[in-house]
């Protein structure tokens, strides 16, 4: 019998993902889920509930290290940028 890979227990807007609260899903891929969320803890600037997008990584692909460290290398690129954006 041939069965579709069940999907895994993802995070759901409204629930609160560390400093975070999900807002809505913006997008999805083979390795992550990318959602609207709201930091709940002030910036550096002291801006308070500030919007972001949060890319979380599938339980999944936390088994391959080539995916992990493609996804730090990603998230260390992303925080480097500057901009208001």
């Amino acid at each position: 019998m041939n069965r579709a890979a069940p999907e895994f227990a993802q995070p759901r807007p409204g629930a609160s993902f560390g400093p975070y609260r999900l807002v809505r899903e913006l997008g999805r891929g083979s390795s992550s889920v990318v959602f609207l969320a709201i930091a709940t803890t002030p910036a550096p600037t002291g801006e308070p509930d500030r919007p972001v997008a949060l890319k979380i990584l599938r339980p999944h692909q936390l088994a391959n290290p080539r995916t992990v460290a493609r996804f730090e290398r990603a998230a260390h690129l992303a925080a480097r940028a500057a901009g208001p954006n």
